[in-house]
């Protein structure tokens, strides 16, 4: 994103919104320093490319409530 990650807005949108479900996505490798915090702190993350079925399951989860 052009100004601020995934990570920096989340804690932007969290302190508005606390409630706030978050799916990231990412094309960088699971072993880079942003997403290993992201996965360890329990968030869900999918990775690109993905197609549309995996996108619809992962929402469709997160709005039931499964997901942090």
């Amino acid at each position: 994103m052009p100004v601020l990650g995934g990570r920096a807005a989340w804690d932007q949108i969290r302190a508005e919104q606390a409630r706030c479900r978050v799916l990231f996505t990412s094309g960088y490798s699971t072993s880079s320093a942003d997403i290993t915090q992201i996965l360890e702190q329990g968030f869900t993350l999918l990775q690109k490319p993905y197609t549309r079925d995996p996108l619809l399951q992962a929402v469709r989860t997160m709005l039931d409530g499964i997901l942090p």
